[in-house]
This record gives structure tokens, sequence and C-alpha cells, in this order.
């Protein structure tokens, strides 16, 4: 029995010392996510207003990747739509114009869509960067815009 109750305190003894001695590993926060639901009743796309558009400042000093998930909706339930999606990038806020850096049409008849943008391989360096939604055919709400940027 005391050689139990000796080797049991000897096994704590090494467990508290092994885990002391063992430090976590914190990984670095590359990620940001902006989400942004769309909850107004201007959030639509349609024949009144034909372009939607939302821009986004990352705020890092880093060129990022970034990937969009957007979820869509039609309006009336007998129509298809029609989209084109540009991912767009200025450096500064007063500029006027955009780059464009990626374009995307998207068509669909569903209630609900989910369109995912294309992960773009190179990373950018602008400081504002904006999406836009052009309607070619059809309503369309825009339920949720999910922006990822990565460095």
């Amino acid at each position: 029995m005391k050689k139990f109750i000796v080797l049991s305190i000897l096994m704590a003894f090494a467990f508290t010392f092994s885990v002391k001695a063992q430090t976590p590993i914190k990984l670095k926060n590359t990620d940001w996510q902006f989400v942004y639901n769309g909850i107004r009743t201007i959030d639509t796309v349609g024949s009144a207003k034909t372009t939607w558009s939302m821009m986004v400042n990352p705020n890092k000093n880093d060129a990022v990747y970034s990937n969009q998930l957007i979820s869509l909706s039609k309006i009336a339930t007998t129509d298809t739509f029609n989209i084109t999606i540009q991912f767009q990038a200025k450096y500064f806020l007063a500029d006027t114009t955009y780059t464009t850096l990626g374009t995307a049409t998207w068509a669909g008849s569903k209630s609900d869509t989910l369109v995912q943008c294309p992960l773009f391989t190179t990373k950018n360096g602008y400081n504002y960067y904006r999406q836009s939604i052009t309607r070619n055919k059809g309503s369309v709400k825009i339920n949720y815009n999910k922006w990822i940027f990565r460095k």
C-alpha cells in the first residue's frame, strides 16, 4: 500500500511538472471577416434600382487575399434573375474610380441562392474594396454578404 501511495504522489508531481513545461501555441490571427445582413428595403436590385454596392475597408497595412459569399433571394415567385457581380478596389477614399479585380455573371431561379465569388489567388494591397451587384434581368434581394480577407 505504501508503494501505491508513493507511486501516486510521484506520478502527480511528474504530471504537474510536465504540464507546466508545456506552453500553449497561439496561432496568429490572419483572417478578418465582415458580414453585412441585408435588412433594409433598399437592399434589392430590380427595375427601380439597378445597382447595389457596398464598400469595405479592412484597415490592414499588408496585401490580402479576399473571398466573398453572397446570399440572394428572388423577389417575384415566377421571376428568374440575372446579375453581374463586380469586385472592385481603390487606394484612397477620395478616388472616384475603382479598379475591377473580378467580375462574375450569375443567373438563378431559386428562392434562395448562395453565390461564392472566386477566391483571388493573388494578394491585393488596396485600402478600400467594393462589391457591386448590377441587375440584368429580374429582381433580387441581398440577404447577407460575407467578406473574408486573409494575409
